[in-house]
């Protein structure tokens, strides 16, 4: 990863830690290098990637390399908090009511999803940055295209209720915010 990975992966951590409730038990979907272990201040934590990448050694903190919902460890229970940064652009439309019902389900009550999904323009700036190499952690292949619009509607679906949504890095990235019944 550049440094221009890195940056971006650390303005979406901070964007979400925000959210995250003090001595939470977290799910992290998507957690690559379990970078947010070091930031979030829960008691504990499980991080589940495709490609997992020497996370590091952080009390209450577990490790599984695997898909989500697919991989998911049997009886987990539920969390206080998931997060998926960067990842719902990379699940196909066909697949997102199942993601997000998954998320539900492993929800507790009141317990909240914090998200991130880059606008559509975003693909366009990041085949750029992978062109001239400055960026290579990224994976702009593996992006379906989805409009970040359709989150909100999909969690709802599920049974997920919006409850914050902003824009940072310019307007291109959407952080959401959803919980499971009244909040």
């Amino acid at each position: 990863m550049t440094r221009i990975d890195f940056t971006l992966r650390d303005l979406r951590l901070r964007q979400a830690c925000r959210y995250i409730p003090t001595g939470a038990k977290l799910l992290d979907i998507g957690c690559r290098d379990g970078a947010l272990a070091l930031r979030a201040r829960v008691k504990e934590g499980l991080g589940i990637d495709e490609k997992l990448v020497s996370p590091p050694r952080v009390s209450g903190w577990t490790w599984h390399e695997g898909s989500f919902p697919g991989d998911v460890p049997p009886k987990v229970g539920q969390f206080d908090a998931i997060t998926a940064l960067a990842v719902i652009e990379h699940v196909p439309e066909t697949a997102l009511p199942g993601f997000c019902c998954t998320c539900e389900r492993l929800l507790r009550p009141r317990g909240v999803l914090i998200a991130t999904v880059p606008s559509p323009l975003v693909d366009h700036l990041l085949w750029f940055m992978l062109k001239i190499g400055v960026a290579h952690g990224m994976e702009a292949q593996q992006h379906h295209g989805l409009d970040a619009r359709r989150v909100p509607e999909a969690m709802r679906e599920a049974g997920l209720r919006l409850s914050r949504h902003r824009r940072f890095e310019l307007g291109l990235n959407h952080l959401y915010v959803f919980c499971k019944e009244a909040c």
